[in-house]
């Protein structure tokens, strides 16, 4: 007897670990979960919406509450179960969307940045605010669901979860040809002269966002500075298309900056939702009309605004710059024996070398307008691309002769590094070159016979009018 009441103590001891035991495996899969998601940039929230509850039955087995107001496709656990790939999260999210647009208590009372302990259940998760200038935020499926321990086959809680926001980036680059001879696309170029009409590209993407978005933006803008866009030329690409397409009510729209220069062009939010993540290349024409800082500079920059979310207003702007430099010219006359004497009334044209960097036959193809030295002995032209030049003089300094040969002058990023004398600022963009005259005879400038021409005419003169003199007194003596 006393054998059967210490076996039926050890029993119900046995009886009573194990469901203490049970209560214990059911409190550990009531646990809290902790969710981390990285990936965010600072100043941006991590919001997190309920989609199902889920507790551990008596007999072992879950039991999911889900969420009111759900998407028929998306109110069973089987069908929140079958999203595993981020196709299906995307179709997820479209259902989703409006629904979490306006979300009730029931839906945000979780809602945390980056890192939070969630009660187990399954949650739909995205990112909001507008410190990320160049992604749009993609939602995600989090299962924090209980798992089954693989020793004893209970529940316990699903260990902590860490994953990586999910994102799309959104860039934007403006590029310019690189001459108007070198269509080739660069983001800085010397190859023009004010005047020139340059031919810009800009290129994005139409924002990735799920079919039923209420914030889906695609607004590109172009600001130009030392240029004059001629809208009349934009021209919209889509998805490599050869064919532009063309402006509508449903598509875009190209309005004119109120300066009346630059422009804007607005997809229509059902044409972004109908075209996620394609490409898009706008093609225009502007005229370079002159730098926009005394470095010879000018700056240009295109953006694209849009949500970084896609049910709340989260705009921000990323934008992308190009430039163009132009350089100028400073010719300084000087007298040849003293350099210190400038050399006032000197007129000069400037005109393009040819292809081979020759001078041109044709003198009269000129580039800077003809000028005159002033009394520092200065001219300056400006707004010039790079390249070969050529100095032809028109008129020489009083008392001083006209130099014969064209004057070779090279601009470029390595030797246009000066000031222009002429003006009261500072620029960085300049070539002063310095010519000189000899007083009372021609000085060519890059060789060639010169002044021996002249000496030896001179002598052939005095020499013929030897002999004549010679042969006529000879013929009166002999008369």
């Amino acid at each position: 007897m006393k054998n059967m009441k210490k076996l039926l103590a050890l029993v119900l001891a046995a009886i009573m670990m194990m469901a203490l035991c049970g209560t214990a495996f059911a409190a550990d899969a009531a646990s809290n979960v902790t969710i981390t998601v990285d990936g965010i940039k600072d100043g941006n929230t991590l919001k997190l919406f309920k989609i199902a509850g889920v507790t551990v039955n008596s007999d072992g087995t879950l039991n999911y509450d889900m969420g009111t107001g759900l998407p028929a496709a998306y109110d069973t656990i089987e069908e929140i179960g079958a999203v595993t790939d981020p196709d299906a999260v995307k179709a997820m999210a479209a259902a989703y969307g409006a629904v979490f647009a306006g979300a009730s208590a029931a839906y945000t009372d979780n809602t945390a940045p980056y890192s939070v302990e969630v009660a187990p259940g399954y949650y739909y998760a995205i990112v909001t605010g507008t410190e990320d200038t160049g992604v749009v935020y993609k939602p995600m499926l989090i299962n924090a669901v209980p798992v089954a321990d693989s020793t004893t086959g209970n529940y316990v809680a699903h260990d902590a979860i860490s994953t990586t926001a999910k994102s799309e980036p959104i860039t934007i680059e403006k590029t310019e040809d690189k001459s108007a001879t070198d269509n080739r696309q660069v983001k800085t170029t010397d190859g023009y002269s004010i005047g020139d009409d340059i031919n810009f590209t800009i290129t994005t993407s139409i924002p990735n966002y799920p079919s039923n978005s209420t914030k889906a933006k695609a607004v590109i803008t172009d600001t130009p500075t030392g240029l004059k866009d001629d809208v009349s030329t934009v021209q919209v690409f889509i998805n490599e298309a050869t064919t532009a397409t063309s402006a509508a009510s449903d598509t875009f729209t190209v309005e004119v900056d109120a300066s009346g220069n630059g422009f804007t062009i607005t997809f229509a939010q059902s044409f972004i939702l109908a075209h996620p993540g394609e490409k898009v290349i706008v093609k225009y024409t502007a005229e370079l009309t002159g730098p926009v800082t005394l470095s010879g500079e000018t700056e240009n920059t295109a953006t694209i605004k849009y949500n970084t979310n896609p049910y709340e207003d989260s705009e921000v702007e990323p934008g992308d710059t190009d430039k163009q430099n132009i350089y100028g010219l400073v010719v300084e006359k000087q007298d040849s024996k003293d350099a210190s004497k400038k050399l006032a009334g000197a007129k000069f044209k400037l005109v393009a070398a040819n292809a081979d960097g020759t001078a041109p036959a044709d003198p009269e193809v000129i580039v800077g307008t003809e000028a005159e030295t002033d009394d520092k002995g200065h001219i300056s032209w400006s707004g010039l691309k790079a390249g070969t030049y050529y100095l032809i003089e028109t008129k020489a300094p009083a008392g001083y002769t006209k130099i014969t040969d064209p004057i070779q002058v090279v601009l470029s990023e390595s030797t246009a590094t000066g000031d222009d004398p002429t003006t009261p600022d500072t620029e960085t963009y300049f070539l002063t070159k310095e010519v000189t005259n000899t007083a009372g005879q021609s000085l060519p400038e890059t060789g060639g016979i010169g002044t021996t021409i002249f000496y030896a005419a001179g002598l052939v003169l005095v020499l013929g009018a030897a002999v004549v003199l010679i042969s006529r007194r000879k013929a009166e003596a002999e008369d």
